[in-house]
């Protein structure tokens, strides 16, 4: 069964925007509720990015009347993409590198119509921990936080929240923390900015 992944734009109580974007053959397209998957960049251009046996980019001009056709393939064997936008209107993604199991987060920009090269958010050269989840927030200095979920292992049985931050001076951090610290399991990160850069 083919899912039809659509988008809807509510503005002052209107809709616009009642078109399809692409097909999906997978009903996990979009089903992650704690990521941004659609977002507004500074000239009023939609952008989404979405799960269909890797990760697809498409974008809208028009306030989502029409999108980009075919949607543009980002990685093939991406997951659990999430998107952002920087004060110079890059779009920045952050996702999950490889299948069900995978042990690195990566972070690509997409800048003049061209997506970059994939930097390592987080990687685990020792295949450790599975990864999941990841979810990006630029704040006002264009510092990039990003917050995933890591599976548990050995002492730790339940999950974790760890985070990374990204500095124009200095790229990724490999100082990466663990936020949540408890036994209990901790699942399904979010990940905002206020006024303050908190």
């Amino acid at each position: 069964m083919k899912y039809l992944l659509i988008t809807l734009l509510i503005y002052n109580g209107l809709i616009y925007g009642q078109s399809p974007i692409a097909e999906s053959t997978q009903s996990t397209a979009t089903e992650r509720n704690n990521a941004r998957l659609i977002v507004e960049d500074h000239n009023g251009n939609l952008h989404v990015a979405y799960y269909n046996n890797g990760i697809y980019y498409s974008f809208s001009n028009d306030n989502g009347n029409t999108w980009t056709t075919p949607p543009i393939l980002v990685d093939a064997v991406g997951r659990n993409p999430s998107l952002a936008v920087d004060n110079d209107n890059k779009i920045h993604l952050v996702y999950k590198n490889g299948g069900t199991n995978a042990y690195d987060i990566l972070h690509r920009v997409y800048n003049n119509g061209v997506w970059g090269n994939a930097n390592n958010v987080y990687s685990d050269v020792n295949y450790v921990a599975a990864i999941s989840r990841p979810v990006i927030a630029i704040d006002s200095d264009n510092n990039i936080h990003c917050v995933w979920q890591r599976a548990g292992f050995t002492s730790t049985p339940n999950a974790e929240i760890w985070y990374n931050k990204y500095t124009t001076t200095e790229g990724w951090g490999t100082d990466y923390t663990n936020i949540s610290n408890s036994y209990g399991a901790s699942e399904y990160p979010t990940l905002s900015i206020d006024n303050d850069n908190n």
